[in-house]
């Protein structure tokens, strides 16, 4: 079966990975994924046993909750899924993630054990671990980009899917982890990184219109570059409050209990979006709003020192 899903996964991530990369499983029991890069050469591995992980998951989500975007092709979820893993693990090579480590680099999608890593710049040396999150907050962030693409008034059944690819690895992520007795170390929260990816697709609609202001060098969008009043309260009616809702049934699925209590109500959670938008640290209620906030200026600080703009 794993041979089967990793030709499904390389189909899925046609014309969307920049990088040149080879994938493979391995049998290895603990491990979910991990990347290396070996001169030129980006080697991405995946757990064979987490491949049967993810898609026992989507299994027991299907038959729980069969909603229309979701079909019964267990297979292409899985692979959806797994190419949204891969993704995420290319972006640390296309930041320049192994490039500030001081040994060969492997990282890993969950954590395998305490943080050693040392970096050579003073902003690196951050014994708490909050370094490493930022690289998988960026890692997650630049996957999401890429696999969610640019936003159509055509494909939100499509989106959707991919949204909840998404999600069912973030929530088995912070399951193994806390199987394995790690607090979150080197990994963000996965309500975190749930809130990340849900702020994105808040903000999906806008993105092509701030895109064009931004190539004309002016500041202000012009109206009739963004979709109108309706489009919008469809596409949160219909994709994004479904997204949250999502994320809760998957982690109640998983038995992830904690990620269910700190995602809050939807209302709290998306006031949250808001607030952080606009900058209102302080008055950020959720779990995952609060450790993205505390999070925010090391991020800008690390993307900074790698050469990148701040997310």
């Amino acid at each position: 079966m794993a041979d089967d899903i990793l030709i499904e996964v390389v189909s899925c991530l046609q014309g969307t990975a920049e990088s040149t990369f080879q994938l493979a499983y391995a049998d290895d029991p603990y491990l979910w994924a991990s990347v290396r890069k070996s001169g030129q050469t980006i080697h991405v591995s995946i757990g064979e046993r987490q491949i049967d992980t993810v898609s026992d998951l989507w299994a027991e989500f299907v038959r729980l909750y069969p909603l229309d975007f979701v079909g019964r092709d267990l297979k292409n979820l899985t692979a959806t899924s797994l190419s949204w893993i891969v993704l995420h693990e290319l972006q640390h090579a296309e930041l320049g993630h192994f490039e500030v480590l001081e040994f060969n680099p492997s990282l890993n999608l969950v954590s395998r054990f305490h943080p050693k890593t040392q970096f050579p710049p003073a902003i690196f040396c951050r014994p708490d671990g909050t370094t490493l999150q930022c690289l998988e907050l960026q890692a997650d962030h630049d996957a999401i980009d890429t696999m969610l693409d640019i936003y159509s008034s055509t494909s939100w059944a499509g989106l959707r899917r991919k949204i909840t690819s998404i999600i069912v690895v973030m929530v088995l992520i912070e399951s193994i982890d806390e199987q394995n007795g790690f607090e979150h170390s080197t990994h963000p929260k996965a309500v975190t990184r749930i809130f990340q990816l849900l702020g994105h697709v808040v903000e999906m609609w806008s993105i092509p219109a701030n895109a064009k202001t931004k190539a004309r060098g002016e500041l202000s969008i012009l109206e009739d570059e963004l979709p109108s009043h309706e489009e919008k309260l469809a596409f949160s009616k219909k994709v994004i409050l479904p997204a949250f809702w999502d994320a809760v049934a998957l982690a109640e699925v998983a038995g992830a209990k904690s990620i269910v209590a700190d995602l809050g109500s939807p209302e709290v959670f998306f006031e949250d979006i808001g607030r952080a938008k606009l900058g209102q640290w302080d008055e950020l209620v959720t779990v995952g709003a609060k450790q993205w906030a505390e999070l925010k200026e090391l991020n800008a600080s690390v993307l900074e020192s790698l050469g990148h703009s701040s997310i």
